[in-house]
């Protein structure tokens, strides 16, 4: 055995060491799920032919123009195609600018060919002559080229509004109903990403990037899809206005608005018409007016827009600066009432008259809304009770249900308080079809903006600007839908982040040989996260004992802690431009509006701080606790995956997860973080770590075996009931009578009525010892009575079910009616 071979035995053991070290202090629960590079490489690859005709396509902007020496000769074959061919859209200008990193990332993963960057090639130019391309060599015959495309899979990193440009290209390919449309995936790279909050792919670029873009990507060429609506807008104006509308829309030489509704004497002799396809929401006024002056800052001045906090500071300036908290409304009649310059006309479902709808007094901005989350996943159209539907007309809203909402908000107050979900929105209707009318007056410019992408409407003092939305006839696109992991930077629970960190480690450092190379890597960024990051790495592989000594570990601390002295100096000189361009701004405000904004500012953070602080937090936690053997894991695998898991398992460690319930299919769902609470008596202790944020506690019995464990039962139940935050919280408590399926399994009712028994024993005795004797923190029932559940504080409820048989229907629905959205 020569020198090298030895190292590498002895790092692997070592390796196996740390393991045995990690279950000896309890993390035998924790498994490193991590993604090979390699295996998904092979999945997501084109071969290269492909990837080099499609490539040589674009450039030449000619579907047809194929190089003949690129070709295999007979064409490629079947097998030769990847399961999951995918391509990669990034637009580096969106949110934090990762863009280039990531960029550089992706192709490390797959390919140069298969990652673009919108700057340089635009999505209709990938439609119209990279995607003709394979579809052409398909078409002759290249079997491998027919499969590529069946299964081409696309992702796109960045905002909502990078998103619906991509979406609106790749409609192009259904004109002919013929088409596939390959489903699309995201990875969030804007501000709000609320087309990526609705399909579970997360609000945020993650601080474990590396890592969780690997995965993100394991994921994706996996994934179930999910139906989106796609709806047309026109935009129909004099023909002597100047507009620079944004990417999504685009010059039409036809007037397409409907003939239904006359225009009148309003519509302009002739027209200038743009289209466009949207996928969120349209909105119209004072939102719309802040986010384009945040976008033209941020195009004039990127070094501002440095992430997704910065950005919303920003934005938050401008909407004190703007008019939009405080409203200057005599002298600026631009800040006014939507009311003066608007008229809505709507088509409901199954009816081919326009009905025109009053546009409510002092709302200044107006929304169509396709899916439930806008402002980086607000839900301003509220969960709707049934008798306010019936009363108004409408349905539950969904995002497939070829309906969009309209509502409206009055002023930043009534935003901020819509957003933090206090009240709802102006609800104005719920239409199939919608025509916005602006008209000018004293309005030289109107605001509109269309999935986080803004524009300056003018306005014509004589004729008429229509906006007409509709759903966009023949056209389905399809979402992943990614609930497992997502990619952000809030982690739940210790095994996931665990997971990441051990991932991410593995990119930068383990897979390394020499002491150098790792030097390299972890000494390679450019900002103070990463170089906490690369601390946390390099004592993470000395931990785990990869090769690396302890001495070159402190020399290579050393090193980092020198990187972050340099990049804390680049941080200043930063912040500095930052200073100055902030002076420039605020010296070009009037006074008298500084003043204002400063006060607003000041007022929303009182204002928001004292609700934090009275206002109970919403917890999503349920606790699973109960004897050992009463079938809680089994229990909770079912309600997460559907299955149940492999039998009975005594837990040593709690088992817990963040998920939405498998039988819940609506985007509206919020996830239950379900934990599984070690039934021993020597971990029950546990279950105190829990208990302050419990929404709510299923107490687990074996209703099978229940007679000789009713006592042991009912004293921990006895314990649960009299803790201090239970009672205080007023926790729900379900007594789940578990195993129901079973012939000799008893009844609830028997179950119940045993444990009250038990219970008022238990509760007689305990009162007779002394109060400095007593464990528990307050005395259940009602003296002079004899105990029952229903004297308890807080309400106790009993339900059957079946772990093993998948009936669970009762502690869904109690779990449903603790966690709500």
């Amino acid at each position: 055995m020569d020198a090298t071979t030895e190292k590498f035995v002895a790092s692997r053991s070592s390796t196996v060491d740390s393991t045995a070290a990690m279950r000896g202090c309890g993390l035998a629960n924790l498994t490193w799920v991590g993604v090979d590079k390699e295996e998904l490489r092979q999945r997501l690859l084109m071969p290269e032919y492909l990837r080099l005709v499609m490539r040589d396509c674009i450039k030449r902007k000619d579907a047809s123009a194929i190089p003949d020496h690129l070709l295999l000769p007979g064409g490629g074959v079947a097998d030769m195609a990847p399961h999951a061919p995918m391509v990669v859209f990034i637009n580096p200008k969106s949110g934090g600018r990762h863009g280039p990193v990531l960029k550089e990332r992706l192709q490390q993963l797959m390919s140069d060919e298969q990652v673009f960057d919108l700057t340089e090639v635009k999505p209709h130019e990938f439609v119209r002559y990279g995607l003709a391309c394979l579809e052409k060599v398909a078409a002759e015959g290249d079997e491998c080229a027919k499969e590529c495309r069946a299964r081409l899979r696309i992702m796109v990193a960045g905002g909502d509004g990078t998103v619906g440009w991509v979406l609106g290209c790749l409609g192009e390919l259904n004109k002919d109903e013929t088409s596939h449309i390959p489903p699309v995936g995201v990875i969030p790279l804007g501000t709000g990403n609320d087309l990526s909050r609705s399909f579970g792919w997360g609000g945020s670029f993650p601080f474990a990037w590396r890592s969780a873009v690997k995965r993100t990507l394991h994921r994706a060429s996996m994934g179930p899809v999910a139906r989106l609506d796609s709806w047309k807008i026109l935009v129909s104006m004099p023909s002597g206005e100047v507009v620079d509308p944004p990417y999504s829309l685009k010059a039409s030489e036809e007037n397409e608005l409907d003939q239904g509704l006359e225009a009148g004497v309003d519509a302009p002799p002739v027209a200038k018409t743009y289209e466009g396809v949207f996928y969120n929401y349209l909105s119209i006024g004072m939102d719309a007016q802040v986010a384009y002056g945040f976008h033209h800052l941020r195009n004039t001045k990127p070094y501002l827009a440095q992430g997704p906090i910065s950005n919303k500071l920003i934005y938050s300036g401008f909407s004190c600066t703007q008019g939009w908290f405080c409203t200057p409304c005599v002298s600026d009649p631009g800040l006014r009432g939507l009311r003066n310059i608007l008229k809505i006309h709507i088509k409901k479902v199954n009816c081919s008259q326009w009905e025109e709808i009053a546009v409510p007094q002092n709302v200044r901005s107006v929304v169509a809304l396709n899916l439930q989350s806008y402002g980086s996943g607000s839900h301003p159209w509220g969960n709707l009770k049934p008798d306010y539907l019936e009363k108004r007309g409408f349905v539950e809203a969904h995002s497939d249900d070829g309906l969009i909402e309209i509502f409206a908000f009055k002023h930043g107050w009534h935003a901020s308080f819509v957003m933090t979900e206090l009240i709802s929105a102006k609800h104005i209707a719920q239409a199939a079809a919608v025509r916005f009318e602006l008209r000018g007056g004293d309005w030289k410019d109107a605001f509109l903006q269309m999935d986080g992408e803004p524009w300056k409407q003018p306005m014509n003092p004589e004729y008429s600007t229509f906006v007409e939305i509709k759903k966009k006839a023949r056209i389905q696109i399809w979402l992943f839908e990614q609930k497992d992991l997502r990619i952000e930077g809030r982690i739940t629970g210790f095994d996931e982040y665990m997971n990441l960190v051990l991932d991410e480690a593995e990119e930068v450092s383990i897979k390394k040989n020499t002491r150098k190379q790792l030097g390299e890597i972890l000494l390679k960024g450019d900002n103070i996260t990463l170089m906490m990051n690369t601390l946390v790495h390099i004592l993470l592989c000395a931990s785990f004992q990869v090769g690396v000594s302890h001495t070159a570990t402190f020399r290579h601390l050393d090193e980092a802690v020198e990187s972050m002295e340099k990049n804390l100096e680049d941080l200043k000189i930063v912040a500095e431009q930052w200073l100055n361009q902030g002076t420039e701004l605020v010296q070009q405000i009037p006074p008298n509006q500084l003043y204002a904004a400063i006060g607003v500012l000041l007022f929303t953070i009182i204002f928001f701080f004292s609700i934090r602080l009275f206002r109970r937090t919403k917890f999503n936690t349920v606790l699973l606790s109960g004897l050992s053997g009463s079938g809680k894991t089994v229990l909770f695998y079912r309600l997460r995956d559907g299955s149940s898991h492999q039998g009975s398992v005594t837990s040593m460690e709690p088992n817990e997860g963040t998920f939405v319930l498998h039988t819940e299919n609506t985007k509206k769902t919020k996830p239950v973080h379900l934990v599984d609470v070690p039934g021993h008596s020597r971990l029950r202790s546990k279950l105190e770590e829990y208990l302050p944020r419990a929404a709510a506690i299923v107490f687990v019995v074996d209703a099978l075996e229940f007679l000789p464990n009713c006592r042991a039962a009912s004293e921990y139940l006895y314990d649960i009931l009299t803790n201090a935050s239970v009672v205080k919280n007023k926790i729900p408590v379900l007594l789940c009578c578990n195993k129901t399926d079973k012939i000799t399994a008893h009844t609830k009712e028997f179950i119940r009525k045993q444990m009250e028994k038990e219970i008022e024993k238990l509760r007689v005795s305990r009162s007779a010892v002394s109060t400095a004797d007593i464990a528990n923190d307050f005395t259940l029932g009602i003296e002079g009575e004899v105990f029952s559940f229903t004297h308890c504080l807080n309400k106790v409820t009993v339900a059957e079910a079946s772990g093993l048989t998948g009936e669970t229907e009762q502690v869904q629905e109690f779990i449903r009616e603790y966690v709500k959205p």
